[in-house]
């Protein structure tokens, strides 16, 4: 499985991607080899920043979390974080990648301004790929019997040109008449 490393409540925000205790990270480049024998190569673009559980951090709650761009983007695309907002990076003074739940109570999430994001996925020659998946059951209040379930995986990705495309699959459990839960 694909996932978003995470600092694990050690580091400091203010020294990312900078300190050298983020260099065990390695661009969060990963090879695997598929079940054909095919090589895949992917770049997770995020990091996870959890904030320390001490005070020298000085941020306002010590127990959420927070998405950054890769240390790969940073240093690519040349952007900065902006030191008064820790969710924000910027390039030329523009905000160009923020996760709003620093400062709304929202999810974490991982916004980037397209144009220059798809102008970085087209110079390097990615695409952003999306791996979606889940299931919808239906269930009485005291969830006693199986009414079914729909299982759904999907695959999006999104070029250079900004076009998203991708395809969505689905699977339909009908109960047997006898299931009891």
């Amino acid at each position: 499985m694909i996932y978003v490393p995470n600092t694990g409540n050690q580091r400091f925000w203010g020294e990312y991607p900078w300190h050298p205790c983020y260099n065990t990270i390695v661009d969060w480049s990963v090879k695997e080899v598929n079940n054909k024998g095919s090589v895949l190569s992917y770049h997770v673009p995020l990091y996870e920043y959890e904030f320390s559980t001490n005070s020298f951090d000085h941020m306002e709650d010590e127990s959420s979390s927070f998405y950054m761009p890769s240390k790969k983007i940073i240093e690519e695309m040349g952007l900065a974080n902006n030191k008064e907002k820790p969710g924000e990076w910027m390039k030329d003074n523009d905000v160009v990648f923020i996760d709003p739940a620093v400062v709304v109570n929202t999810q974490s999430c991982a916004l980037f301004e397209k144009k220059l994001f798809c102008e970085w996925l087209k110079g390097n020659d990615y695409v952003l790929i999306w791996l979606i998946g889940g299931e919808k059951q239906l269930f009485t209040h005291h969830a006693r019997h199986f009414f079914g379930r729909l299982n759904y995986s999907c695959l999006y990705y999104m070029d250079g040109e900004g076009i998203i495309r991708g395809e969505t699959w689905t699977e339909q459990e009908k109960p047997r008449g006898d299931e009891k839960i």
